[in-house]
């Protein structure tokens, strides 16, 4: 399957960030979009609950102690 280049517009800090989380995941983020995708088209659906509510701060929630 040959392959083309697609340009994205973001903020360079969304971008740094979004590096450092794909890098600890074992992945690029070329291949975190190309996951993003197929996984929509399998779902025909964006794969998340997009929402007007803000997210829920993990810092406020306790977690088990080991």
């Amino acid at each position: 399957m040959a392959n083309i280049n697609v340009t994205i517009r973001m903020d360079e800090q969304l971008k740094a960030d979004a590096d450092e989380l794909f890098d600890t995941l074992g992945m690029s983020f070329t291949t975190a979009i190309n996951v993003f995708v197929r996984q929509s088209l399998r779902e025909g659906r964006i794969p998340f609950e997009i929402t007007s509510k803000p997210p829920v701060s993990y810092s406020a929630i306790e977690l088990p102690k080991e």
